[in-house]
C-alpha cells in the first residue's frame, strides 16, 4: 500500500514540474518575443518608376545593441499599490494612459508569478547585440560610478530589465512591465500588452508609468 502511493506522489510531483518547465519555456518565448518586438528599427525606403509609380518598397531592419539584466524583477509589484482598475483608461489612445485589452486572469497571473524570479534564456534571432548581465554584475558597475561606469564599458546602449508576463486563459495574449534606461535621467518604465499573431508575440498596447 505504502509503495503505490510512493508511486502516485511521484507521478504527481513529475506532472507538476512538467507544467512549470512548459509554463516558463512559454514565459521566456513571450519574453523573447517582446525584445524583438519593442527594439525592432525598421526603415521602409520606396523606389519609385519615372512616371511616379512605385516600383518597389526596400525593407531594412536596423541592428539594436541593448543590456538585458538575466533574470526578471520581483517583489516591486503589489495589488494593493496598483489594483487591475488603475490599468483601466477611457480617454483618447495616443496619450497611453490605460489598457484596454488587460483582463483579470492576465492580472492576477502577473501577480502571482512577479513573487518570484526566473532566469531569461538567450534571446535568438535578435537584429542586434543583446549583452546579458546578473543583478551582482550590475550593482558591481554602480558601485563604481554608477552610469559613467557603465557608458565607458556599454556605450549608449540601454538597460534593460523585465517582469514574468501574466498570461491570459487562452495564451494569446500577455502582460508584461519593462525599464530601460540609459542614464539616471533618461529613462522610462511601462506595462506592455503583447499579442501572439502568426507565431509572433508583438506589442498591442502600452502604458507609461514613470519617466526620468
Amino acid at each position: 500500500m505504502g509503495s503505490k502511493r510512493h508511486i502516485v506522489t511521484l507521478f504527481f510531483l513529475l506532472i507538476i514540474t512538467i507544467n512549470s518547465f512548459g509554463q516558463i519555456k512559454l514565459e521566456n518565448e513571450i519574453i523573447s518575443g517582446f525584445i524583438k518586438s519593442y527594439f525592432s528599427h525598421v526603415v521602409k525606403d520606396t523606389v519609385f518608376e519615372r512616371d511616379g509609380k512605385i516600383k518597389k518598397i526596400q525593407i531594412q531592419y536596423l541592428k539594436k545593441y541593448i543590456v538585458l539584466i538575466n533574470e526578471t524583477v520581483s517583489n516591486e509589484f503589489d495589488n494593493k499599490k496598483r489594483s487591475l482598475s488603475s490599468f483601466h483608461y477611457n480617454g483618447p489612445a495616443i496619450f497611453h494612459m490605460g489598457l484596454k485589452l488587460i483582463d483579470s486572469t492576465m492580472y492576477s497571473d502577473f501577480i502571482k508569478k512577479n513573487q518570484t524570479k526566473i532566469a531569461v534564456d538567450t534571446i535568438r534571432d535578435f537584429v542586434g547585440s543583446i549583452s546579458y548581465l546578473s543583478d551582482n554584475e550590475i550593482e558591481k558597475i554602480f558601485q563604481n560610478r554608477g552610469w559613467e561606469t557603465f557608458r565607458n564599458i556599454y556605450g549608449d546602449r540601454p538597460l534593460v530589465r523585465l517582469s514574468r508576463p501574466g498570461i491570459n486563459v487562452k495564451r494569446g495574449r500577455a502582460f508584461i512591465y519593462i525599464e530601460s534606461s540609459t542614464d539616471g535621467l533618461a529613462g522610462i518604465g511601462m506595462y506592455v500588452i503583447l499579442e501572439k499573431f502568426n507565431g509572433n508575440w508583438v506589442v498591442k498596447e502600452w502604458m507609461e508609468v514613470w519617466e526620468s
